[in-house]
């Protein structure tokens, strides 16, 4: 497991439902932003609109936002759970 992982799982074990969702809508407004931002650096670039959806589809970032955003989604829907 790498670090990050091993970080982001223990912080996931000890948060409350409140500190999941203020992480969740940080994290989403985040995303959010960059997505815009990049859309936006294919415009000025004046890319193909499908070149830029690819752009955005193979994001490093946004993906990795995605799975963490999945994972707090989750985490806290179990927490609802017990």
């Amino acid at each position: 497991m790498h670090t990050i992982d091993k970080g982001f799982s223990e912080f996931m074990s000890q948060a409350t439902r409140q500190e999941l969702q203020e992480s969740i809508n940080e994290l989403t407004a985040y995303r959010d932003r960059l997505h815009k931002e990049v859309i936006n650096i294919g415009k000025k670039l004046k890319l193909h609109p499908k070149n830029i959806e690819s752009t955005v589809q193979n994001h490093e970032e946004l993906a990795n936002l995605e799975r963490v955003l999945k994972k707090l989604h989750s985490q806290l829907a179990a927490d609802g759970n017990n």
